[in-house]
């Protein structure tokens, strides 16, 4: 996946796995996007939103309900505008 010149290797999410409870906030999310160097726009979201929902810019996840939800991280490329 490349973003401008900076082709990106890989995208690690951390912690892998978190348990929180209806109506939790989780805060401590972390995306670790291999080189740094590579410019681009980042995009979360969540595979159940009525189990987990997830805010698109800073990864703040809020438990919605019980059930299991996975969060994505989306980098999208920054196209230069003319």
């Amino acid at each position: 996946m490349c973003c401008n010149e900076n082709c990106i290797e890989s995208i690690s999410i951390y912690p892998s796995s978190v348990t929180l409870r209806k109506g939790e906030w989780y805060y401590d999310i972390i995306a670790e996007i291999i080189p740094s160097s590579a410019s681009c726009n980042v995009r979360w979201s969540s595979s159940d939103t009525s189990v987990a929902s997830v805010n698109a810019s800073t990864g703040y996840i809020y438990a919605q309900n019980v059930g299991s939800a996975v969060i994505r991280l989306d980098c999208l490329a920054r196209v230069p505008v003319e």
